[in-house]
């Protein structure tokens, strides 16, 4: 592994460990037993490593979106939330200092709503996918599909506050099938029918 990817995977590590206000440079490199300037010839200062990271998160994010294309209904769904959520606990620290991580680089905050308003679209064309084959609800007004589009979104962005009050035990596993459960009152007889399969292979029925 090349010293500047070392780094990043201490840093990524120390930052989800002990907080993105706490770990220092310094402390980074003393993990790695390398001297701070040997670290700033890779990454000037914190600020930049941070800003990296970020953009590891958001190439692992594009990464499984191409390999999620192609067919697509709950199943993929369900596999999309796994893949993602691995990833996000893998970068916990985004999402668990996130107003640190705004104040200290403003871009990423404006990125990040952005993002925000993509996902929303998406959820919506993904509703109008599974209503066009039967599997989600053609009854749910427009006031309802917008409430869970909003709610789900909620969810998926606060889920990793919530591991250590809720279930710290495969966090991961615990919160995607949460998230995936919050489609089952919005789905048809047969959609019902392919969630409660998909989820028969690894847990219990709804």
């Amino acid at each position: 592994m090349k010293r500047r990817d070392e780094i990043k995977k201490n840093g990524r590590l120390l930052f989800n460990e002990q907080g993105l206000e706490t770990i220092t440079t310094r402390h980074i490199a003393g993990e790695m037993n390398i001297s701070q300037g040997n670290l700033h010839y890779h990454f000037p200062n914190k600020n930049e490593l941070i800003s990296e990271l970020y953009e590891d998160f958001k190439r692992g994010l594009v990464e499984r979106a191409k390999y999620q294309a192609g067919s697509f209904g709950l199943k993929e769904i369900y596999q999309s939330l796994q893949d993602n959520f691995e990833l996000m606990y893998e970068y916990r620290f985004l999402f668990l200092d996130r107003e640190i991580l705004w104040r200290r680089l403003p871009t990423i905050k404006r990125e990040t709503q952005a993002l925000i308003i993509i996902k929303s679209r998406q959820l919506r064309a993904a509703i109008q996918k599974l209503q066009e084959v039967g599997l989600f609800r053609t009854d749910v007004d427009e006031k309802q599909s917008q409430s869970f589009i909003t709610m789900y979104q909620l969810m998926i962005n606060s889920w990793l506050s919530a591991v250590y009050l809720f279930h710290s035990h495969e966090p991961v596993a615990f919160f995607s099938e949460q998230a995936f459960r919050a489609w089952y009152p919005y789905l048809t007889d047969i959609g019902k029918y392919d969630f409660r399969s998909i989820l028969t292979r690894s847990t219990d029925l709804v």
